[in-house]
C-alpha cells in the first residue's frame, strides 16, 4: 500500500494505525489523483492496473497480493476516496 502511494500518489502520505474494540486499523493515503471509478469494482482483483499499461514495472497484483494477505490474517482491506483528493485504504485486522 505504502509503495502504490508512492508510485501513484501525489506529495503527500500519511500513514496510520490505531486499535479499538479488539481491532487493528492501519491507513494509507495520499493526495494524488486517485482511483478511477472505472477501477473501483476490480481493484483488488489480480493485473488490476490503473496505469492503462503505461509503467513497465507494475504487474496489477500488489493490492491483489495484499487483500489475500490480509483475508488470510481475517482482516478486510477496503478502498475509500480521498477527501479532498487522492486515495485512501484502509486494512483492518483482528488485535492480537
Amino acid at each position: 500500500l505504502v509503495t502504490n502511494a508512492y508510485r501513484y500518489g501525489g506529495s503527500k502520505m500519511v500513514v496510520d494505525a490505531g486499535r479499538n474494540n479488539g481491532v487493528t486499523d492501519i491507513w494509507v493515503e495520499d493526495d494524488g489523483p486517485g482511483v478511477p471509478d472505472s477501477l473501483t469494482e476490480s481493484l483488488f482483483e489480480p493485473f488490476t492496473r490503473g496505469d492503462n499499461g503505461k509503467r513497465p514495472d507494475s504487474t496489477g497484483l500488489g493490492l491483489a497480493i495484499c487483500a489475500r494477505i490480509v483475508k488470510a490474517l481475517d482482516g478486510e482491506i477496503v478502498h475509500e476516496p480521498a477527501d479532498p483528493r487522492g486515495a485512501r485504504f484502509r486494512v483492518t485486522l483482528p488485535t492480537a
